[in-house]
Formats: structure tokens, C-alpha cells, sequence
């Protein structure tokens, strides 16, 4: 119940603003969504990778973040992967898919989460 007031919370600031509210036991920070360049999975943890090479641990798992960032630039790739859609460089055809972004970072599309992907491409 806390952690779905929390989500609708930041959802909400997230929609005035673009920004995102990220928590770890050591700090709390206010992000702009254009910073963020991709999110990764590590257990039941997420961090949060930026544009200027930074990266910050949350304590909440990457499904959390999934739904949070629902309609806007960023979208799930992989079980492990959510990307901002403004730091994708190239894209890998074959067996596996993969995608480059800006910091040169390949990640893998899973091959459940191709056509997702493309169809987001083609509406954003």
C-alpha cells in the first residue's frame, strides 16, 4: 500500500515536471528524466546510469520503475534494461538484437521485447 502511494506519488511528479525522486540508504536525489540514460536490473536493486557517466543505486526493483515511467521516453528492452529512447545510437539486426546508445553502451533487445520496441519507435 506505502509503495503504490509512493509510485503514484512520483508518477505525479514525473508528469508536471520530468523529473524523478531516487532514494538509496545513503541519499535521496531529485533527477532530471532527460539525465537518465538507461536503467539496469541487479537483483532487487536498479541503478540508474546518467548521461554524465554517473550512476545511482535504488533499493527498489526495476518493475517499479517500469510502471513509473510508463508513456514516456523510456521503454523496457530486456528483463534487465529500460532505455531513454533520446540516447539510442544504433541498432543491431540479428540473432540477438541489440542496441547502441550514446555512451557506446550494447545492450541486448530480448527477442519478447523486439516488436515493442520497434512499434515505440515508430509511434514516438
Amino acid at each position: 500500500m506505502m509503495e503504490d502511494l509512493e509510485l503514484l506519488e512520483n508518477k505525479k511528479m514525473n508528469v508536471l515536471s520530468k523529473k524523478i525522486v531516487l532514494s538509496s540508504h545513503k541519499s535521496t536525489i531529485v533527477v532530471d528524466l532527460t539525465e537518465i540514460e538507461y536503467l539496469s536490473a541487479n537483483g532487487c536493486y536498479t541503478i540508474f546510469y546518467f548521461n554524465n557517466n554517473n550512476e545511482f543505486v535504488t533499493s527498489k526493483p526495476i518493475s517499479y520503475y517500469s510502471k513509473l515511467l510508463e508513456n514516456s521516453d523510456f521503454i523496457r528492452i530486456h528483463h534487465k534494461y529500460i532505455i531513454n529512447i533520446k540516447y539510442l545510437e544504433e541498432i543491431f539486426n540479428g540473432t540477438p538484437f541489440k542496441i547502441k546508445l550514446s555512451s557506446g553502451k550494447i545492450l541486448p533487445v530480448t527477442r519478447f521485447k523486439k516488436n515493442d520496441f520497434m512499434n515505440f519507435l515508430f509511434i514516438n
